[in-house]
């Protein structure tokens, strides 16, 4: 099945737990001598609806794995250094099959296993209607930093860990000129090297 499929499915179509990427870079720095790369492991369980937040992750993992002729992302003083990402992101199965208390153990056990065999440096937190099951324990047993990507903000505020970080901007609190305000280009971006 295809990501835009797992997007479609409708509460028939049979999906299991499974991991549905696992982006690995390819370091490809030639003088072994002088490595100076680093990876970063970052794991993520999402519902099989998920696509924005899921999809985008494994496309700019991709894109910073790629930059520099494979290398990965340029880091440090001197630029002589770089950085991979490992992205390997799960689906917990049929979201729209499972009740709520199913989906919510499938998607705890699933991410706690990622966990403790892959030993991640960072959670990919979920969609914001399966956040509350997604990091926050898991993230303070296990001592990983959870990137969340969610709202609301008692997200953040009710129940805090020391081990959840995330920036949320409420919809009602924005507009297009403050995004104009940002000023992307994507010019300017073509002409930066990662």
């Amino acid at each position: 099945m295809t990501t835009k499929q797992l997007g479609e499915a409708d509460a028939s179509a049979i999906i299991e737990p499974c991991i549905l990427h696992d982006v690995f870079p390819t370091n490809n720095i030639t003088d072994t001598q002088h490595n100076q790369s680093s990876t970063i492991t970052v794991v993520g369980v999402f519902p099989s609806s998920c696509l924005p937040h899921r999809d985008g992750a494994v496309i700019a993992a991709e894109i910073i794995n790629e930059g520099n002729h494979g290398k990965g992302a340029k880091i440090g003083y001197n630029g002589d250094h770089y950085l991979q990402f490992r992205l390997v992101v799960a689906i917990s199965g049929n979201s729209q099959q499972l009740s709520p208390d199913v989906y919510a153990t499938t998607h705890e056990d699933l991410l706690e296993s990622m966990v403790v065999s892959l030993k991640p440096q960072y959670i990919l937190g979920s969609c914001s209607f399966v956040a509350k099951h997604d990091d926050k324990r898991i993230a303070g047993k296990r001592q990983t930093m959870v990137l969340s990507q969610v709202g609301p903000d008692i997200f953040y505020t009710q129940d805090s860990n020391d081990y959840v970080f995330g920036v949320h901007v409420r919809s009602e609190t924005y507009g297009l000129p403050a995004f104009q305000a940002l000023k992307f280009s994507v010019e300017d971006r073509t002409k930066q090297k990662i």
